[in-house]
């Protein structure tokens, strides 16, 4: 198997296991020989990547018939309550700061050109128990409240934890927060 990333630092963080090779480079110039790959995956990524040059570089790595499988996520889920106060928070504090990219994965990558023949793939669910500072350092991860962040010279989580300590039952106490999983799985024909 054979992972990688532009991101030294993203490599850096790959756990070491047998049969595992990292590679810091970009998936538009793959050093992986021609028909060699079986299986592709792409993990919370596709929407970045520059579609007019990586799908004729998967084309070209895939062997014939072996499957592109590309997933993502979006929007969380703890309850109505919870999720209307950070529903708020994801379109009108740092909606603006949401580029066009993040806006294909919210769009379950119905959107992007996929060059494959399409298969159906089953719908998933990832579930993460988190105490609302969890939950609040998981939204200071967003790149929209990064660049709110940089731009406003402010961080806009601090009021957000403030209305959410409201309705969050035990700050200390996890809740479960549930992800849609977007999968594009297709064929290289």
């Amino acid at each position: 198997m054979i992972a990688t990333d532009p991101s030294e630092k993203q490599i850096s963080n790959g756990f070491a296991a047998d049969g595992i090779e990292y590679r810091v480079e970009r998936c538009e110039e793959s050093s992986l020989e021609s028909g060699s790959a079986d299986l592709l995956t792409v993990a919370t990524a596709l929407h970045w990547f520059h579609f007019d040059k990586f799908y004729p570089e998967a084309k070209r790595v895939l062997k014939q018939d072996g499957i592109i499988a590309a997933w993502g996520y979006s929007w969380s889920s703890i309850n109505d309550e919870i999720d209307t106060i950070a529903k708020h928070y994801y379109e009108n504090v740092v909606g603006e700061f949401w580029q066009h990219e993040n806006r294909l994965l919210e769009k379950k990558y119905k959107t992007i050109p996929f060059p494959f023949k399409e298969i159906h793939a089953p719908s998933f669910q990832c579930r993460k128990k988190m105490t609302l500072a969890d939950f609040i350092g998981y939204l200071k991860t967003w790149s929209a409240t990064q660049r709110f962040i940089n731009y406003y010279k402010t961080d806009p989580t601090a009021d957000l934890k403030n209305e959410l300590e409201k309705v969050w039952k035990d700050p200390l106490k996890p809740e479960m927060v549930s992800w849609d999983l977007t999968l594009k799985v297709g064929c290289n024909p």
